[in-house]
């Protein structure tokens, strides 16, 4: 299908691809927006329609189901049956509390699931930026959720994948020293290099990049806290002149 016709091509067109397109100058264009095609609404109207007879029928399945135990427990109270009656009933009863547990297991992993995920994903833009996608696999392997008196908590694991005291500071201040992850880290491949001041990473290359993590629009308090270890004259310049180093204070108390 081609984007652009002339109106002769479009003419030659049948009505079923000409709706497809769109009067654009003098020509047609193709109509990027095929949620305003008539397939389109038809495809969506039926789709919702099979939905809403699914909802009816299941309805109709549980009301039946509910008549028929009802019919089923009267018949057995006429009869006196009372062990049979007990008998569903705790079934029933069963059933219910084993569909709770599964509903409450699913709603716990999608809870871990989005706290390791939040978790990855912040530290993962922080120390790589645009290449956090290719970081990410291994953060997450060194994150877990363990449940400590009730509640979630994130445990950062040991490289060898044991049970650690590491906190996510720990985790960030390990990725950055470690060479084997130098070439994804945003950063790393100028800290230091060529300044004619000798101040390592406090030359003017280094505070422009740096710059952005304090500026308010791209604010990274994760680079923050690494550029406070690593450079702290160059990290005092920035909080300074951005003035953030209370906030920054205030995260690295925060994550200890």
């Amino acid at each position: 299908m081609k984007f652009k016709l002339t109106k002769e091509e479009y003419e030659a067109l049948g009505d079923g691809v000409k709706e497809f397109y769109r009067e654009s100058g003098d020509g047609f264009e193709i109509d990027t927006d095929v949620t305003q095609s008539g397939d389109y609404q038809k495809l969506y109207n039926n789709r919702n329609d099979v939905l809403d007879e699914k909802k009816t029928e299941e309805k109709k399945r549980l009301a039946l189901e509910e008549e028929q135990e009802k019919a089923k427990l009267k018949g057995l109270e006429d009869k006196q049956e009372y062990e049979k009656i007990l008998g569903i009933k705790e079934d029933k009863h069963k059933d219910s509390l084993s569909m709770a547990r599964a509903e409450s297991s699913r709603l716990k992993l999608q809870l871990e699931n989005s706290i390791l995920n939040a978790s990855v994903e912040s530290i993962a833009y922080g120390l790589a930026g645009d290449r956090a996608e290719l970081i990410k696999p291994h953060l997450r392997a060194r994150m877990r959720m363990v449940e400590v008196d009730g509640i979630q908590q994130l445990l950062i694991t040991a490289p060898n994948g044991t049970d650690s005291q590491m906190t996510t500071t720990d985790l960030v201040d390990e990725f950055t020293k470690n060479d084997l992850y130098a070439p994804l880290l945003a950063g790393r491949g100028s800290s230091g290099g060529g300044s004619d001041n000798g101040n390592g990473a406090g030359g003017a290359s280094d505070f422009t990049e740096w710059e952005a993590y304090f500026k308010p629009e791209t604010r990274n308090l994760t680079k923050q806290s690494l550029l406070a270890k690593e450079d702290p004259e160059l990290y005092k310049k920035l909080a300074e002149k951005h003035n953030s180093q209370g906030r920054a204070r205030v995260f690295r108390q925060g994550v200890r």
